[in-house]
């Protein structure tokens, strides 16, 4: 679906649906990226620290509050292996 910047008014929402769909889906951690074309930037929400951590990591982001504001916007097509080589990384 495609939102308007209008969606991060809705954080509390925000919060309680990844929650909910975290907890149906009996992960440990989970996040949402939000991309806003016209600013051309991603907003990411974490409430795990070890998603945040490994988030941070893989993308060269820092939390507060549970959102991370990246410059750029930033797809699910380069999330994924950029969360695949920092999970592998602290691996070895």
């Amino acid at each position: 679906m495609v939102y308007g910047r209008t969606i991060l008014n809705k954080k509390q929402e925000i919060r309680l649906a990844i929650a909910e769909l975290s907890k149906q889906a009996k992960v440990d951690w989970s996040f949402l990226n939000l991309v806003d074309l016209e600013s051309k930037t991603s907003s990411l929400y974490c409430d795990s620290a070890k998603g945040q951590e490994i988030l941070g990591r893989a993308l060269g982001c820092v939390f507060s509050e549970n959102w991370a504001n990246l410059d750029k916007t930033v797809l699910r097509k380069q999330i994924m292996p950029a969360l695949q080589r920092a999970v592998n990384l602290n691996r070895t």
